[in-house]
């Protein structure tokens, strides 16, 4: 087994991975998984291969170098609400505000921004960075259990607060339920009028705090709030599906987490003769440029994704660093538009 590049050629003599297995007293296997990452490996094994890599000079790969080296200068990042993210160029675009910040601040500050893809098995963890930042992972998420068993530091953004593998003091919180309390008072006769709400399907913080939230403000009326979990890759033309069924079931009052489905909500709304937001309210827990160019516009939560992705690259430089830093929420804010009355 090799992990040098396709058609590569080593020098004579130059030590091999099955020189670093054998000078650490493990297998091919335990080598390639301890640069990898893709199989739990304990930290004795662990540093007896790094310390055979070290005293053997191995370099077969950008990622030997900076472990041995200790420094690369390059941070990556990982996006894991892939549902979420699917076509946000053209609609929901708070990865795009997230990403962006993030790699801007990493330069200003000498560092690198790696764009990790990643799947719902696993990430390519041969990459060369010094420490992980993963946005928005799910609940018992495996690529956030992947990156932790490397033993590079890792930061999360919007980590579920109840997952136990979320460290506090490494992850930047955003405090979406405030938003949503927020947004959700703007509207009256709340214990009267029944609602539907169109919520994604990926189960991290987001969805949670939509779900709980509303559960607390419905919280005497149960019965009038109607909950439809929709796949976020369905866009608009989901989101217009989906309220058509509910606007013949009579519902005039719609939460969608996406700004997408909102707008789709607005679609069957006046395909249907029915004026937004005299006859139907909108609200989206979720801001977007579509959210705005709307007609009408709709009432959103800007989820300050911007200023999330800033903060996770202060608080992993200052890990990577060994400076103290202590986390704080991003708060959330509300934008009133003509969709609600």
């Amino acid at each position: 087994m090799s992990t040098d590049p396709p058609g590569s050629k080593r020098p004579p003599n130059t030590p091999t991975i099955r020189d670093v297995a054998t000078k650490a007293g493990v297998s091919i296997s335990t080598v390639s998984h301890t640069l990898s990452g893709k199989r739990p490996i304990s930290e004795a094994t662990r540093r007896r291969v790094l310390d055979a890599i070290d005293a053997l000079n191995y370099s077969t790969n950008a990622l030997a170098v900076s472990m041995r080296r200790g420094r690369s200068g390059l941070i990556g990042m990982i996006i894991r609400p892939r549902d979420a993210i699917r076509g946000s160029l053209g609609g929901t675009d708070n990865f795009l505000r997230l990403i962006g910040a993030a790699a801007v601040n990493s330069l200003e500050q000498g560092w690198g921004l790696v764009h990790i893809p990643n799947t719902s098995e696993g990430f390519d963890a041969t990459l060369p960075v010094e420490g992980y930042i993963i946005a928005s992972p799910y609940f018992e998420d495996a690529v956030l259990a992947q990156a932790l068993r490397t033993g590079l530091p890792v930061v999360t953004i919007d980590g579920v607060p109840e997952d136990s593998s979320i460290d506090p003091e490494w992850n930047v919180h955003v405090d979406y339920e405030g938003g949503i309390a927020q947004a959700i008072s703007l509207l009256t006769e709340l214990e009267e009028i029944p609602a539907a709400l169109i919520v994604g399907t990926e189960e991290n913080h987001w969805r949670r705090a939509i779900r709980n939230t509303l559960s607390q403000a419905y919280r005497g009326r149960p019965e009038l709030l109607t909950e439809i979990s929709l796949y976020e890759g369905e866009g608009v033309s989901g989101g217009r599906k989906t309220a058509e069924t509910l606007l013949d079931r009579g519902f005039r009052r719609f939460f969608v987490a996406a700004s997408r489905f909102g707008v789709g909500v607005t679609q069957a709304a006046r395909a249907r003769g029915l004026s937004v937001p005299e006859d139907v309210e909108i609200v989206s827990f979720t801001d977007s440029r579509m959210a705005e160019v709307n007609r009408p516009p709709l009432t959103s939560v800007d989820l300050m994704l911007d200023e999330a992705g800033h903060r996770g690259v202060e608080l992993m430089i200052a890990r990577l660093e060994g400076s103290p830093l202590e986390p704080s929420p991003v708060t959330t804010q509300v934008h009133r538009r003509s969709s609600t009355r």
